[in-house]
């Protein structure tokens, strides 16, 4: 009967070289025999690199590992991540990792085996992307989705750990451009005051827009002419009124709206030229609208040519869905300038409306689920100033309770 080999390191003949080349003889987690020839990046092998290997492999072994032939090279691995995860993440969503994943993984990683990816490969990825310029928050993402691609090979006993949570993310400020609209976003929140200027400039310019369109020589560019700042009026009131993301607006139909209860769904968006699903489980949800954002609506639809339920409630004289960008230039921005405000776009229209409603009295969890949050969290840090407190109140509560008040 064959003795079974446990781990050993000996010499064998070197097939097509002279002399002889040292190898580890050894048995996986799963009792399959391999026999590994040790060699450096130069060829040469050694007794002494024959011995660091197997030491190597019997802390894989004890760690539980698959042996190195088993572990995939990472252009394997990230492809089968991508089809792994398709079911659970929206178009939008597959299509940004993999675009990542192609544009700044793939160049820099795809000649290594996953196992050979360890904490100084995940640094050198990060230095090389600063080198070429890339903003932090776009280096961060970029270690997030490898760090989620390499969890599979730790999940899979390739990894004994994931390398990316040990190199730092980059420090940074959140970004002041919102990434469904371009637009500035800078937490602020507009006054009572400030909203009804910008409501009432918007109303103003639709009035102009109607006068002038009654000049123009044919019926459709009348038409079309007249139905752009009447869209962007209704537009405008119904993201102040109800705090809906912009991709969430441009997505809205007719048949989302119960008039009758005067409340909205959100059951899709539109960004990137295309309809998806609601950005998290969270974002589905049904929004009240407040009078005269409903009475607009009301008037609005009665003007529009694109009245039946299926037709998008903002869209193009021709019935077709807006861009952000246009809505930002020629419906926000005109207004804002003829209301004297600047900074001003949907993004801060949604962050007024969730301050408003904490101004109002509204519970944290109430405003996190109009909101559309992932979590009442998210919505208590991205409102901190809503619901601060003045400081003093603090001593004066500390000096009434040392005093026994």
């Amino acid at each position: 009967m064959k003795a079974t080999v446990r781990f050993r390191i000996r010499q064998h003949a070197n097939k097509g070289r002279p002399g002889r080349v040292w190898l580890v003889d050894f048995e996986d987690i799963a009792g399959k025999r391999h026999q590994e020839v040790v060699r450096d990046a130069k060829g040469s092998s050694s007794r002494e690199l024959a011995e660091q290997r197997l030491e190597q492999i019997l802390g894989e072994k004890h760690e539980g590992l698959v042996s190195a032939r088993q572990r995939r090279p990472f252009q394997q691995l990230r492809k089968q991540y991508l089809t792994d995860i398709t079911p659970n993440i929206s178009a939008h969503t597959h299509g940004e990792y993999k675009g990542i994943i192609e544009r700044r993984l793939a160049p820099t990683l795809d000649h290594f085996r996953v196992d050979q990816i360890g904490v100084p490969a995940v640094r050198a990825l990060k230095v090389a992307l600063i080198a070429k310029g890339f903003a932090a928050s776009t280096i961060n993402k970029t270690l997030v989705v490898l760090g989620m691609i390499l969890s599979t090979a730790v999940a899979d006993r390739e990894l004994s750990f994931n390398p990316c949570d040990h190199v730092r993310k980059m420090p940074y400020r959140p970004s002041s451009v919102d990434a469904e609209s371009g637009e500035v976003t800078e937490r602020h929140a507009l006054t009572r005051d400030q909203v009804t200027a910008l409501i009432s400039a918007s109303a103003e310019l639709a009035e102009i827009a109607a006068k002038r369109a009654s000049t123009l020589e044919t019926e459709a560019a009348r038409v079309r002419y007249a139905h752009s700042q009447n869209c962007y009026h209704a537009l405008i009131v119904t993201a102040a009124r109800t705090g809906l993301r912009v991709s969430e607006l441009l997505a809205l139909r007719w048949e989302d709206m119960d008039t009758e209860c005067g409340e909205l769904s959100v059951r899709r968006r539109y960004r990137n030229s295309s309809f998806d699903v609601p950005k998290s489980r969270t974002s589905a949800r049904r929004v009240p609208i407040t009078s005269d954002a409903l009475a607009i609506l009301r008037t609005w639809r009665m003007r529009s040519p694109h009245k039946s339920p299926q037709s998008l409630v903002f869209c193009s004289a021709r019935g077709r869905p807006l861009s952000a960008s246009n809505v930002s230039r020629r419906g926000v921005q005109p207004a804002a300038k003829r209301a004297n405000l600047t900074g001003v776009g949907l993004h801060v229209l949604r962050h007024t409306y969730g301050s408003q409603l904490l101004a109002a009295g509204e519970d944290l969890a109430t405003v996190s689920m109009l909101m559309g949050h992932a979590s009442v969290s998210v919505t208590a840090t991205v409102y901190l100033h809503a619901i601060q407190k003045p400081l003093g109140d603090s001593a004066s509560k500390l000096e009434r309770y040392l005093a026994g008040k």
